[in-house]
C-alpha cells in the first residue's frame, strides 16, 4: 500500500470513527497500538514496561482523539502523545537524579534533528538509550556543565583534576554524538 493509499485509508478511518463508527475506532486503535508497541519494544526489553507505556499512550490517544484536526498529522499526533508518556516515565525513573528534565533538554537541543517534527520527538525519546551509554559520574558532570558550572567547580565537587573533568566532558559528549550518529 502506497503512502497516498495509507493516507486516504487513515483519513476515511478517522472520519468514520468521529461519526461514531465503533469498528472504525477499533481499527484505528489497533493501528495506534501496533505503532506504539513497536516503538517502545525498540527501546525496552521488558514486556511489562512496553505494555505499561503502550497502554498509557493508547488511553491518552483515546482521550485526545477529538483534538486531532488534521488526519495527515496522525503519526505526529501519536508520537507526541508517546513522547509525553515516555518523558513522564523517565522523570519517575530518574527521580532520584537531579534535574531529569534537563537530561532531555541537553540532548534534544544539541542533537542534529530533521526538519520533520516527528523526528525531533523521536530524538527526544531516544535520550534514555543515549544516557544508558554513560557512567553516572559522566551524566552528573554533563548536567553540572549544562547548568553553567565551571570546570573548576565540577572538579572540586568530584575531587578531580581540571584535566580529568575536561576529558570526562569531552568523552561524554563524543559518546552521546556517536550514539546519535548511529541512529
Amino acid at each position: 500500500m502506497g503512502s497516498r493509499d495509507k493516507s486516504q485509508r487513515l483519513t476515511k478511518l478517522i472520519r468514520r470513527a468521529r461519526e461514531g463508527n465503533k469498528d472504525a475506532l477499533i481499527e484505528l486503535c489497533q493501528d495506534v497500538q501496533q505503532i506504539v508497541q513497536t516503538y517502545f519494544a525498540s527501546r525496552y526489553s521488558k514486556v511489562m514496561i512496553i505494555e505499561e507505556l503502550s497502554q498509557e499512550t493508547h488511553l491518552r490517544f483515546l482521550q485526545s482523539f477529538p483534538n486531532l484536526r488534521d488526519p495527515q498529522k496522525f503519526a505526529y499526533f501519536v508520537a507526541k502523545i508517546a513522547l509525553h508518556v515516555h518523558q513522564e516515565y523517565l522523570i519517575k525513573k530518574y527521580s532520584n537524579h537531579e534535574h531529569p528534565a534537563e537530561y532531555i533538554d541537553i540532548i534534544a537541543t544539541n542533537s542534529q534533528t530533521s526538519t520533520q517534527p516527528e523526528q525531533h520527538i523521536i530524538n527526544k525519546i531516544d535520550l534514555e538509550n543515549a544516557l544508558r551509554q554513560l557512567p553516572d559520574q559522566t551524566k552528573q558532570i554533563l548536567v553540572m556543565k549544562y547548568e553553567g558550572m565551571s570546570n573548576k567547580e565540577v572538579a572540586g565537587r568530584f575531587d578531580l583534576s581540571l584535566s580529568a573533568v575536561k576529558m570526562i566532558v569531552n568523552r561524554g559528549r563524543k559518546k552521546m554524538k556517536t550514539y546519535y550518529d548511529e541512529k
